[in-house]
């Protein structure tokens, strides 16, 4: 006899579609309670549905009780007769060698493993243990450093994995719920305890901000979900919308033309989803681009000019929208990259239209944009003045990682005709310091450290 819990999601599963009857499915399963529940759930419904069940684990190397849930879980998997493919990886290492965070790491190697899983068992569906409660704090997260309606619409039920699909049937079930359903069927499952620790941002909306606001409204989870759902929705309207519209551009030279009559038959927010479609790839048009661009066709004043990143321009040409390529702007001429010698003084490049004031001084502050403490032990191979070149990239201080220069530029909004201008004090190939903006963390004394260089814009 199915469980209560079980035929919940039978109900689901046949309203949606999400899983249609002999699917193979591959489970991602870690062990904890979300996957565990989801394996029982799904071995409980595989004889109504003709399921073919097979499971994937990923070892990350990164607690010591990660052998005891790779055991537990190939014992879980056996007792339910369930094909698993297990595999150990250094996530730390990973992570350090491709400069990521672990979390990135291990989302990285996770799927490296499903791929291989969904091959080797020939399945078509990756079924995940996403819930109902993971989707709220993924909403509270994204509303907290700012979202649009896309961002609103959260995890979703299915999405495609390559010529295989996502399937996240979950969603509808808050963590709590499957826990009571291991626990009244005497299910065991793996408990890792760094999810109890605060100090990531999901743990800390988890169990310091969604408590908070279970205690306004003991119903958040599902308000959140309500919320998500409608956005989606709503979001899937407004694509399908623009997606008429962008087919009603013509391309003109090496851009597109569309008529400024089409455009105000669609609401600002079906145009501002057609814009980004219209700018060439791997242009990133900011929420500021799209103001920009929808308030100059709303005024329609003919020759009036706006400049986009990547060297994109748009226009109003007798009644028309044209987004293409600008005139290539005059450049500077090729300057030689000079020596920066370490020495106290004022130190001149006219070639650079810089001056800059070294000296020797304990590292006694921050990095500022105009001034920067050098640390001269990582100084190897000299120092040297240069303009930007393709691929260069950084590691800004106070950030997260490697970030690309032309990514960094963009996120500051370097007008694109000052780029090329722009001095850069390196070492080797490597960038140290984006001149009155931003140092590379690697480089910067540290706090306190005696006799570094201090270098800044002479005043």
């Amino acid at each position: 006899m199915l469980s209560s819990t079980a035929k919940k999601l039978l109900r689901h599963l046949q309203s949606t579609g999400l899983l249609p009857t002999g699917a193979k499915c591959l489970v991602a399963i870690s062990g904890g309670g979300d996957s565990t529940a989801l394996l029982h759930l799904l071995c409980e419904l595989r004889p109504i549905l003709q399921l073919q069940l097979f499971a994937a684990h990923l070892h990350h190397g990164l607690r010591p009780e990660a052998d005891d849930d790779a055991q537990f879980t190939a014992k879980l998997c056996a007792r339910l007769h369930v094909p698993l493919m297990m595999d150990k990886k250094d996530t730390s290492a990973y992570a350090r060698s491709h400069d990521l965070s672990l979390e990135e790491a291990g989302r990285h190697l996770r799927y490296q493993l499903f791929r291989r899983a969904l091959h080797k068992f020939g399945a078509h569906y990756l079924v995940t243990a996403h819930t109902a409660s993971d989707q709220a704090e993924t909403l509270l997260m994204r509303l907290i450093v700012g979202t649009g309606l896309k961002g609103l619409g959260g995890i979703r039920p299915t999405r495609h994995f390559g010529p295989y699909n996502i399937v996240r049937p979950l969603l509808s079930f808050e963590g709590r719920e499957l826990r009571e359903y291991l626990r009244e069927h005497s299910h065991s499952w793996c408990e890792d305890a760094t999810n109890h620790i605060p100090d990531a941002p999901r743990t800390k909306v988890r169990w310091q901000l969604l408590p908070l606001l279970q205690a306004w409204n003991p119903r958040i989870i599902a308000a959140l979900n309500s919320l998500s759902e409608q956005a989606r929705d709503d979001e899937a309207v407004l694509q399908r919308c623009s997606r008429q519209l962008i087919k009603s551009a013509h391309q003109h030279s090496g851009g597109w033309r569309i008529s400024l009559a089409m455009l105000s038959k669609y609401p600002p927010a079906v145009r501002k989803r057609a814009y980004p479609r219209w700018a060439k790839q791997g242009c990133s048009l900011t929420s500021k681009h799209l103001a920009s661009l929808d308030r100059l066709i709303q005024k329609g004043i003919n020759r009036s000019h706006l400049d986009l990143p990547e060297q994109l321009s748009a226009d109003i040409i007798d009644g028309n929208l044209l987004i293409a390529p600008h005139r290539q702007a005059e450049t500077k001429k090729d300057v030689s990259p000079l020596a920066v010698e370490l020495c106290p003084g004022r130190h001149e490049f006219p070639a650079f239209s810089l001056t800059l004031q070294i000296s020797q001084a304990p590292c006694s502050q921050r990095p500022r944009p105009t001034q920067i403490f050098l640390n001269p032990q990582a100084v190897q191979h000299g120092l040297w003045l240069r303009f930007r070149r393709p691929g260069d990239y950084f590691y800004p201080a106070g950030g997260t990682g490697r970030v690309k220069l032309k990514k960094y530029l963009n996120e500051i909004k370097i007008p694109q005709e000052q780029r090329d201008s722009l001095p850069l004090l390196c070492c080797g190939s490597d960038i140290v310091w984006v001149i009155g903006h931003r140092a590379d963390q690697r480089y910067l004394a540290l706090p306190q450290q005696a006799d570094v260089w201090q270098i800044g814009l002479a005043e």
